[in-house]
């Protein structure tokens, strides 16, 4: 996997995106069955939207640049950067699961400051959080925002905050870091669960999750940029990372919530005719792999109207240990728990069965992604993430 530290638009653009909204502008898309967590949007954008592009896009290569572009003021951007080249870049702080990996360095940390959100909608590097969509999308706007006395922002009116965001270029490119070989990624929120479960419209919900940089950017340069090695132009290989939905109150009790790992694959929108989208196997029961633990238990006193912390650990895999994705709630390990083996350049689809299924997490790049429903507000307080270093990420 490339570890460059920053590249130009143009070189960026052509291998990796992060997200500032690679879902849609009100929430993810609906699950299509109860015990198969969140799934594809009719028009095969896991988490909705209007995915267009064409099967058969080229891959491209992504060259590191040390000397960055300047943004429309003709300055080079800079966007709180550390000594690593990411926001607030630093060390100390680490929770315990954190240290306990090497991840002491903090290398993205928001208490939502008003200065740190593109509130003018400019795409323009320099900002912690972004309103932009992928996928054809209107922008989020900036009345759904709402910032409170005690510095935290209410996401109402439904809508996605992203990490990052397209520049308005015909070339394209992107604006924001990208997350890289490992993390422990943390946000801190509260919401009332009964403005989900009493709400007619089941078409989003309150979420914070990850989604692959690659397959964002292929989709947005009418690229394939997560080619599946060995397979037909346009066989893509992606993943998504759940961290936290609460979409399966109807079943489940209402104190707990999913965390789901996706394993998306195939051609898009052929390779899954039911629903014109991509394929893909998840920690859900009966969705084609050996795991099942997608719900996450908490203890049945949670209040999800007061603040808790929803965090992931992921550990990529090495030749002789397995890679794993642990839930956190808390600071509290949870019973979802994923594991992979190495994936290599070798291996063909699709995953399910195979170790290496979910291991595609290992070669790309996490976008941040939260968002909610109209209706559904959520107060956001903080979002942390630390790493071993942040030469892994991308950053512009």
């Amino acid at each position: 996997m490339p570890k460059p530290v920053r590249c130009t638009i143009a070189q960026c653009s052509l291998t990796l995106l992060l997200v500032a909204g690679c879902s849609s502008s009100s929430g993810k898309t609906a699950p299509k069955q109860a015990d198969s967590g969140a799934s594809a949007g009719t028009d095969g954008s896991p988490g909705g939207g209007s995915e267009t592009g064409p099967p058969d896009a080229s891959d491209a290569t992504l060259a590191p640049d040390t000397e960055p572009p300047a943004d429309a003021s003709g300055d080079a951007p800079v966007s709180n950067p550390g000594s690593d080249g990411g926001p607030d870049a630093g060390s100390g702080g680490a929770p315990p699961q954190a240290a306990a990996v090497g991840y002491t360095v903090s290398t993205f940390s928001s208490t939502f400051a008003k200065s740190g959100f593109d509130l003018a909608d400019t795409h323009a590097s320099g900002f912690e959080w972004y309103l932009g969509q992928y996928f054809g999308y209107a922008d989020t706007l900036a009345s759904a925002l709402t910032f409170n006395a005690d510095g935290t922002v209410t996401l109402n009116a439904g809508g996605n905050l992203g990490s990052t965001a397209p520049v308005r270029t015909s070339t394209s490119g992107f604006v924001g870091t990208a997350f890289g070989g490992g993390a422990y990624l943390e946000a801190t929120f509260k919401f009332d669960p009964a403005d989900v479960i009493n709400n007619p419209d089941t078409s989003a919900w309150p979420s914070w999750w990850g989604f692959s940089l690659e397959h964002c950017a292929g989709w947005s340069l009418n690229q394939t940029l997560d080619p599946w090695p060995g397979q037909a132009t346009g066989y893509a290989h992606f993943i998504e990372t759940d961290f936290f939905e609460y979409d399966i109150w109807n079943f489940a009790p209402h104190y707990e919530y999913a965390g789901t790992m996706h394993d998306w694959y195939g051609e898009y929108p052929t390779c899954d005719p039911s629903s014109s989208s991509f394929c893909n196997v998840s920690n859900a029961p009966n969705d084609g792999t050996s795991f099942s633990n997608f719900v996450v238990t908490t203890p049945s006193t949670t209040d999800f109207t007061q603040y808790h912390a929803f965090g992931f650990l992921w550990v990529p895999a090495t030749a002789t240990t397995q890679g794993y994705g642990q839930y956190y709630f808390d600071g509290q390990a949870v019973n979802d728990r994923v594991t992979w083996s190495l994936l290599s350049s070798t291996d063909s689809p699709p995953p399910g069965t195979a170790p290496w299924t979910f291991g595609i997490l290992d070669q790309q790049h996490l976008t941040l992604n939260i968002d909610t429903g109209v209706g559904e507000p959520m107060t956001l307080q903080s979002v942390h993430v630390w790493q071993a270093s942040a030469a892994s990420n991308l950053h512009y």
